[in-house]
C-alpha cells in the first residue's frame, strides 16, 4: 500500500489551474501491484483533471509526470464498490428479514437505495476530488 502509482501523460488543455492531462496505458501497468485499483486499468487512454498552482508554467503538449500515493487506490475502490455492495446486502436482507417484505420488492428497494448511494456520490464528487487525486512531479 506505501507503493506510489506514476503515469506519464500529456497535457491537453489548461482551464485556470486545472490542467488535463491524457495518460496511455503502458505495458507496465501488467506488472504494477496496484492495476486492481487503478482507473486507467483496461483502457488506453484516460483524461485527468489536475488542479496545480504552477498551470500557468505549463503549455498544451507538453509532457508531466503524475503521481499519487499508492492508498487513492484503495480509496476509489471503497467508495465506487466496497460501500454500495454493502449497502446493497444490508438492505436486500435487512429489508427481507427485519421488514418480511416479498423478495422481489426488496430487489427494487436495494437498486433504489443503490441510486440514491450513487447520487449522494454524485454531489460530493467535488470532495471526492480533493481526496482522489494526482500530482505533478
Amino acid at each position: 500500500m506505501s507503493q506510489n502509482i506514476d503515469h506519464i501523460g500529456i497535457i491537453k488543455g489548461i482551464n485556470g489551474n486545472v490542467l488535463l492531462v491524457s495518460i496511455n496505458q503502458q505495458s507496465s501497468c501488467s506488472s504494477c501491484s496496484s492495476k486492481s485499483s487503478c482507473f486507467s486499468s483496461g483502457k488506453n487512454e484516460m483524461v485527468v483533471e489536475v488542479v496545480s498552482d504552477k498551470a500557468a508554467d505549463y503549455n498544451i503538449g507538453d509532457t508531466v509526470r503524475l503521481c499519487a500515493s499508492g492508498k487513492i487506490g484503495f480509496i476509489a475502490v471503497f467508495y465506487a464498490y466496497f460501500l454500495p455492495l454493502l449497502l446493497l446486502v444490508i438492505v436486500l436482507f435487512g429489508s427481507i428479514k427485519m421488514f418480511n417484505m416479498g423478495e422481489m420488492l426488496s430487489i427494487l428497494l436495494s437498486f433504489i437505495s443503490l441510486a440514491v448511494y450513487y447520487l449522494i456520490l454524485y454531489f460530493f464528487r467535488d470532495k471526492l476530488k480533493s481526496k482522489i487525486n494526482f500530482e505533478l512531479k
